[in-house]
């Protein structure tokens, strides 16, 4: 069976497993942060957009905001990773 070790530096610890599955676990947490911050900022310019009337400006915007921001995180994460 299985045992998880919670609260190592905010990331699980998988007992008794080879280091492969926590690797993958933080990776899919990689990919995970890179889709909502997108989609989130994606969303926030669409909600900007209805209240101020410029259409595509506050969606591309929010686009750009999460594209960067999404770099900057996973840049931070993979760097973790790297170090551990």
């Amino acid at each position: 069976m299985l045992k998880i070790k919670y609260f190592r530096n905010s990331r699980f610890v998988f007992k008794g497993q080879n280091k492969t599955i926590e690797l993958l676990v933080q990776l899919s947490g990689i990919g995970w942060f890179i889709a909502i911050s997108i989609a989130g900022f994606a969303f926030l310019g669409v909600w900007i957009d209805s209240l101020i009337g410029l259409k595509p400006i506050g969606v591309i915007v929010g686009m750009l905001l999460g594209i960067i921001l999404a770099g900057f995180g996973s840049f931070k994460m993979i760097k973790r990773i790297l170090n551990d």
